[in-house]
């Protein structure tokens, strides 16, 4: 797992980018942005909304 910060270069976008249904339930999600002494707390459909701005393609499963 990698922050999805990462794919604002858009030399990593080839990768896919899976989420977990029940992830995508929660309110607020929390990533690493690239530095493990920070922690970003960001609004799970302002996040999708940021990687429908970055053209980034992304799928749900469920684990």
């Amino acid at each position: 797992m990698v922050s999805p910060f990462g794919l604002i270069d858009p030399d990593h976008r080839e990768m896919a980018l899976l989420f977990d249904t029940e992830m995508l339930e929660e309110e607020t999600l929390t990533f690493r942005p690239g530095d493990n002494r920070a922690t970003i707390f960001i609004g799970t459909q302002d996040l999708l909304a940021f990687l429908d701005g970055l053209g980034v393609e992304y799928r749900t499963i469920e684990v």
